[in-house]
């Protein structure tokens, strides 16, 4: 199991791990984790022990991925890249069985978060934002 000390580790380092993004994702990133942690501050050992795992592997991806994107970026730099058309990303989509695993509350809280992030993105001319789901060919105001 794991102690206080590398849930505390975790979370710092998790915090630490966005500043390398953009706002508003930083900070939407950091109220995220924020959230999650007080959610399970008072779980069992087995909840702990799942939470603690998948975030660490989080971690882990945002770290290789922030690698990889340092690498594209200097190898653009140096003219080694080929390709202009590569971009640095951060995330992946959710596999088929992730989604067939989520329960009726993380699938709203999924919801909830794709759309807080559309919006953080799409804004009108007159400041309005404009909700954009890839899902939906329409858009919704």
């Amino acid at each position: 199991m794991y102690s206080k000390d590398q849930f505390l580790s975790l979370y710092r380092g998790l915090l630490r791990c966005h500043r390398i993004l953009q706002e508003p994702i930083k900070s939407m990133g950091d109220q995220y984790v924020r959230t999650e942690w007080r959610l399970h501050l008072k779980t069992d050992k087995k909840t702990a022990f799942i939470f603690y795992k998948k975030w660490q592997e989080y971690l882990d991806f945002m770290l290789t991925q922030h690698q990889k994107n340092d690498d594209l970026l200097n190898n653009t730099i140096d003219g080694q890249n080929n390709d202009s058309n590569a971009l640095p990303s951060f995330g992946r989509h959710m596999t088929v069985r992730e989604l067939e695993k989520l329960n009726d509350e993380q699938k709203g809280q999924l919801s909830k978060l794709k759309i807080e992030s559309f919006q953080l993105f799409e804004d009108d001319a007159d400041g309005e934002s404009t909700i954009i789901d890839p899902d939906i060919t329409n858009n919704k105001k």
